[in-house]
């Protein structure tokens, strides 16, 4: 079923590449078996396959559209390195020198490196007298320094190549350069000085600055000794150079941490570690710097949840020699007390031009930094700085209120003074008429006051908060608002008389009451003579109403006693026959006492 979805798989991207006119990468031969370590290609010695060819073995990958469905797109993962080991006609067996994922039966082989054939792709020049070097990049399109003017014409294909330098784990010397295989490309058009040219494999590994030859067949076409040169300048690579070659950087340093601390003395500031079993001693020689590390576990300052438990650095030392199976180290500096178990490692060493990280405490021998003590301190810090965000935002939404409150103020002081200025205009108005009456029309007033000539100034309650002042003089009344105007006071101003306080006007009006009829005093026929009906005859209907209630006090007493009188005769009836019956029955006891 497996083989019949890769058949299935093989045939699409056969389709795909013939409909673009393109290869996304060079599948150049496959894996047709696996049989324990011996892997089977179906290529041979009559396609130029020699034992001790080296090919990188990738796995296609069909990216299809999320939506559509729709494969737009084809990329490749690295699963290993296949060194040839036996060559026939037909296939040829190999084994894996370095592995990333497991082999699968229908993965794609390239060449990397040939060292034991007549053809290599590996060449440090294009021609004698040029290097070539890709200049720029752009979708798939590769710009490149050689062009027409050295013989390049459309339709060649190139090998990008790229130079390694393999450094000693420790010490860091370049031991020595190599170069492999990182992709291929073909020419589309030739310029003088450039060409251009397509991507055909190694999409995202080819970079700018790397190296272009001739494919080993174009360059034997253009007559180029490929055999004495390549003998020359490229050697044969062991499988454990290749596997170094090809691991990441991080690998190249097979193992980092190789022992732990027995035994220490303060003394002589030195320690004994143990070595892990089947580490390399040869690798470590006297004077190497090695580095004492002890694992910490680290909490998430928030979510309280552990992340992980890395090996931090603690201390530095310098090796000294080989005891028996243990080693010993001088231990240089310290920035927490060495233990019995703290690990022994190499120690990572920074690029020069890259500046080495600050420390926020001291390094001094027996203080440790306290990452939990930081991790709670950075907890405090956010949620100091939260709660100042609370207080900000309710800072803020008071701020929001008050404007809005002082919007609102605003438009109740532009009111009030639209309403002040109508007033002043309703007021000017008036003076400059001549005044107007307070009084409604159709409404009837009396003034209980003194004589005339007595009392020539009333003053009433209006409303709640208007008192209205009266002021007679020759048969004329001066209305004010509790202020004399100036026409007031120019008019009274003739006669010397003073105005009543309300005091005087209070025991005046006791003294005198008499009704005085508002015609007498100018007001014309508005007003009436007499009082109100109500006041008039007030005296009458309250002592009418006296006497009504004194007639139904007097008759609801005399319906009391009429009905308190006949419970006790129905009780004096009763009395005289409790006394007759006592009677009858003393007569009874009398007689039988003379029996």
């Amino acid at each position: 079923m497996r083989i019949n979805k890769l058949k299935y798989i093989i045939f699409i991207l056969f389709l795909f590449l013939n409909g673009y006119g393109l290869t996304a990468f060079q599948a150049e031969s496959n894996i047709v078996k696996i049989e324990g370590n011996n892997i089977y290609v179906n290529w041979g010695s009559n396609d130029g396959i020699r034992a001790g060819m080296v090919f990188s073995a990738y796995r296609g990958i069909g990216v299809r559209h999320p939506t559509t469905s729709e494969e737009f797109e084809i990329e490749k993962e690295l699963v290993g390195n296949i060194k040839i080991t036996e060559v026939f006609p037909e296939y040829s067996i190999g084994k894996m020198v370095s592995k990333r994922i497991e082999p699968r039966i229908g993965d794609y082989l390239e060449l990397i490196i040939n060292s034991g054939g007549e053809e290599d792709i590996l060449s440090l020049s294009l021609m004698d007298n040029k290097k070539g070097l890709i200049l720029s990049i752009d979708e798939g399109i590769v710009n490149v320094n050689v062009g027409e003017d050295d013989g390049i014409q459309a339709g060649l294909l190139f090998d990008v190549v790229r130079e390694v330098i393999l450094k000693h784990p420790v010490t860091g010397e370049n031991l020595e350069r190599k170069k492999y295989l990182v992709g291929k490309i073909s020419v589309e058009s030739v310029k003088k000085g450039m060409s251009v040219c397509d991507i055909l494999s190694g999409w995202e590994d080819i970079k700018v600055g790397d190296e272009v030859v001739l494919s080993e067949r174009q360059r034997s076409d253009m007559g180029i000794d490929v055999l004495g040169r390549e003998k020359e300048l490229v050697s044969e690579l062991s499988e454990k150079e290749l596997e170094k070659l090809l691991l990441s950087p991080e690998k190249l340093i097979e193992q980092k941490f190789f022992g732990k601390i027995l035994k220490i003395n303060s003394e002589t500031n030195t320690a004994v570690f143990s070595w892990e079993e089947g580490f390399n001693k040869s690798i470590i020689s006297q004077g190497n710097n090695l580095g004492i590390y002890r694992k910490e576990r680290v909490i998430h300052p928030i979510t309280k949840v552990e992340i992980g438990i890395p090996e931090i650095l603690i201390g530095e030392g310098s090796f000294i020699r080989i005891i028996g199976n243990n080693g010993e180290l001088r231990i240089l500096n310290t920035e927490a007390q060495i233990k019995k178990g703290d690990i022994v490692g190499l120690v990572e060493e920074r690029p020069s031009e890259m500046p080495e990280s600050r420390r926020t405490a001291e390094t001094t021998i027996g203080k440790r930094i306290d990452l939990r003590k930081e991790a709670e301190t950075l907890t405090q810090d956010v949620i100091r700085i939260q709660d100042d965000l609370d207080r900000l935002r309710a800072m803020s939404d008071r701020i929001r209120n008050i404007e809005k409150s002082i919007a609102s103020q605003k438009v109740v002081t532009s009111a009030l003074k639209k309403d002040i200025s109508d007033i002043k205009e309703k007021l000017s108005f008036i003076a400059e008429s001549g005044g107007i009456s307070l009084i409604p029309p159709q409404t009837t007033m009396e003034l209980y006051g003194a004589h005339p000539e007595k009392a020539k100034s009333f003053r009433i309650k209006y409303t709640d908060d208007i008192d209205v002042k009266f002021q007679f003089r020759d048969r004329t009344l001066l209305v004010s608002l509790d202020v004399d105007s100036a026409k007031v006071k120019s008019k009274m101003s003739a006669d010397k008389y003073a105005p009543l306080s309300e005091k005087e006007f209070e025991s005046e009006t006791d003294e005198y009451g008499e009704i005085y009829d508002f015609s007498e005093l100018g007001l014309g026929e508005t007003m009436k003579k007499e009082k109100p009906f109500y006041i008039k005859y007030m005296t009458y209907i309250i002592g009418a109403i006296a006497a009504l209630i004194l007639l139904f006090a007097v008759f609801s007493l005399v319906k009391k006693k009429e009905v308190k009188k006949k419970p006790p005769a129905e009780e004096e009836i009763e009395f005289g026959e409790e006394e007759e019956e006592e009677e009858l029955e003393e007569i009874e006891e009398e007689e039988e006492s003379l029996e």
